[in-house]
């Protein structure tokens, strides 16, 4: 069965690349807060399952056989599970705030999904109603 996050992570840790290189050159991050910031999102990629280089290892045993990173081997667990919640809850906002942005929603609900998929804190989001005229 194919894992359906790991796409979505290996599509958010490219744009979150770019953003964090843009950033770095627009002097909007410096360069420690965008290194531990990606180092977050591999950490979330490699645990959704995504598919790259980064995450393969040489291991020493047996000799130069093939294995996967464990995601802490980019970040702390607690580190990459908050800044997926922190975006996460960020994407969520905006999908409230702009009901009719159906980009948004779509990326609140795969963010959301992956979270609860990697075991991070349920959110709850509550959406006012319009009431009838």
């Amino acid at each position: 069965m194919r894992n359906p996050h790991a796409a979505f992570a290996g599509g958010e840790l490219a744009r979150r690349r770019a953003a964090l290189a843009q950033a770095l050159v627009d002097r909007r991050i410096n360069d420690r807060d965008a290194r531990a910031n990606f180092a977050c999102w591999l950490a979330i990629a490699c645990a959704a399952g995504a598919p790259g280089p980064e995450f393969e290892v040489v291991c020493l045993y047996p000799e130069g056989a093939k294995g996967r990173a464990f995601p802490e081997d980019f970040a702390p667990a607690d580190h990459w599970r908050a800044e997926l919640e922190r975006a996460r809850n960020a994407a969520s906002g905006v999908a409230v705030r702009e009901p009719t942005n159906f980009a948004a929603i779509k990326k609140a609900v795969a963010l959301n999904q992956l979270a609860r998929h990697l075991g991070c804190k349920p959110i709850t989001v509550t959406v006012p109603h319009a009431r009838a005229a």
